[in-house]
C-alpha cells in the first residue's frame, strides 16, 4: 500500500492501535473516521514528512483522542 484512501480505515471501531510504514507515500484527509477507540498513531520511515496543516492531516477525524504519536524509523 502506498496510498491510503479517504476513510479507509472507516468504521473499524475496535481498532486501538494503527502502524503506518515508510512505504505509505500519500494519505486522503479522514482516513480514520468513526474510529472512536483509535488512541496511538506509529509512523516510520525517513525523508520529509507532508507539512499538514490541521485542515488537512489524515487523522483529522480523531485528533482529539489521539493520546500517543510513535515517530521512528
Amino acid at each position: 500500500v502506498i496510498t491510503i484512501e479517504s476513510e479507509a480505515f472507516s468504521k473499524c471501531e475496535n481498532v486501538t492501535k494503527v502502524f503506518i510504514s515508510n512505504k505509505v507515500t500519500q494519505s486522503k484527509n479522514d482516513i480514520f473516521t468513526g474510529n472512536s477507540k483509535l488512541t496511538t498513531l506509529s509512523i516510520t520511515g525517513t525523508g520529509n514528512m507532508t507539512d499538514y496543516t490541521e485542515e488537512n492531516i489524515p487523522w483529522r477525524s480523531i485528533k482529539d483522542q489521539i493520546e500517543i504519536i510513535e515517530i521512528g524509523i
